[in-house]
């Protein structure tokens, strides 16, 4: 549920949430977000769909585990981080 409002009697409310709306951080903020993950402010992924190729494709793969796509670790500095690129068959 997202809140919303307010209404015609000027009270907040809450609805369910929409296509467009932002996903929320899970963190409260970025010092938090760092403390949780290694010191790394991770992505926020609420465009990711669309800044990969394959769309949807490639979130689907990514939380199944496919074999369509390889994973490539690269270490920069500190942060090592880990990417999936389709074989190219």
């Amino acid at each position: 549920m997202y809140p919303d409002g307010p209404d015609d009697n000027g009270n907040m409310f809450e609805r369910p949430g929409r296509l467009t709306d932002v996903l929320p951080s899970p963190y409260p903020n970025k010092e938090a977000a760092r403390a949780a993950n290694n010191g790394a402010e991770p992505p926020d992924l609420t465009y990711i769909v669309k800044a990969r190729e394959g769309n949807e494709n490639y979130i689907f793969h990514l939380l199944t585990g496919n074999s369509n796509y390889e994973r490539c670790v690269s270490n920069n500095g500190d942060i090592q981080t880990e990417t999936l690129v389709r074989y190219k068959n």
